[in-house]
């Protein structure tokens, strides 16, 4: 995807962990994170992570290192953290891998912090003489995300090209009921179908008018699965009213079986961490409990 560093050591190639980084030329312009937002990548440097750290707001990073065999990307934000008159480094890894020629997703390749709403970056004291900061130093948390927590990248414009099969217990059509924690809704009717596309979710909010997938319209589509054991963690994306309140861009399904049921957890953005599709996410609308009345076939 884009042009390598390599280092030659005994006729051997080496990836590029030296301190230069290059992103992805496809990478540049505008794309949407499923977590937040709009992001706009432009030569090395990348704006929209916005993360808070003590009083500090940090929105603009520099790629500062990268790892071409495992796809590490290190970036270095470009404010520093005032944390008691003391400057602070925050740096972020992450490890990208390519769905579509428009849309990746990555995972956040650091500890949770808990001084930054406990976004995964790390925080340590700005030392002017160091230059250059190594992947292998700066990618490897004690306690990384679970395979659940991916974010999604898909470039803005292309959003219709980025979409994929959704998982197959979701190849079918289905009666569900919504419970909210405290409320249960589409008890007597509902339908929600995945035929004859593959690729996207339709509800039928005629017969039942509980928003889904936090999209006004009712409809979303696949654009990326992971399976842990026996759960897929499937990222929709909502190509209708987006508000950031009650209609989402992207949100993240729970999808299992569990004995007789068939159960899906919802969260607005990317999936939380440890979501079991059973229980309602702490984001989320609740759980669907599915039927199905017409599969693949």
């Amino acid at each position: 995807m884009h042009v390598s560093v390599y280092l030659t050591l005994f006729g051997i190639l080496l990836p590029n962990t030296d301190g230069s980084c290059s992103l992805p030329s496809p990478w540049i312009g505008d794309w949407y994170d499923s977590f937040y937002g709009q992001l706009t990548f432009s030569g090395t440097t990348l704006t929209g992570w916005q993360v808070q750290a003590y009083a500090t707001t940090i929105t603009s990073w520099t790629c500062v290192s990268e790892d071409t065999t495992n796809n590490y990307l290190l970036f270095l934000a470009d404010q520093k953290v005032d944390l008691f008159s003391t400057q602070q480094n925050m740096f972020r890894c992450i490890r990208w891998k390519k769905i579509t020629d428009n849309s990746f997703y990555y995972y956040a390749r650091s500890d949770a912090e808990v001084n930054a709403g406990n976004a995964r970056v790390k925080v340590e004291i700005h030392n002017a003489a160091v230059t250059s900061w190594s992947t292998a130093s700066y990618c490897n948390p004690s306690a990384g995300p679970g395979p659940e927590e991916y974010h999604v990248l898909i470039k803005k414009g292309s959003e219709s090209l980025t979409k994929q099969w959704c998982p197959v217990p979701l190849l079918g059509t289905f009666n569900y009921v919504h419970n909210d924690g405290a409320t249960q809704s589409c008890v007597t009717d509902s339908e929600m179908t995945v035929c004859p596309s593959w690729t996207s979710i339709q509800y039928d909010y005629t017969k039942c008018t509980k928003p889904q997938a936090f999209s006004q319209e009712g409809s979303v589509f696949c654009v990326n699965t992971v399976v842990n054991g026996d759960t897929f963690y499937t990222a929709l994306y909502n190509p209708g009213v987006v508000d950031d309140n009650l209609y989402h861009r992207f949100t993240c399904y729970a999808i299992s079986e569990l004995g007789s049921g068939f159960y899906i957890s919802d969260s607005p953005g990317i999936c939380e961490a440890g979501q079991v599709s059973s229980t309602k996410a702490t984001d989320g609308s609740g759980v669907l409990t599915l039927n199905r009345t017409c599969n693949e076939e």
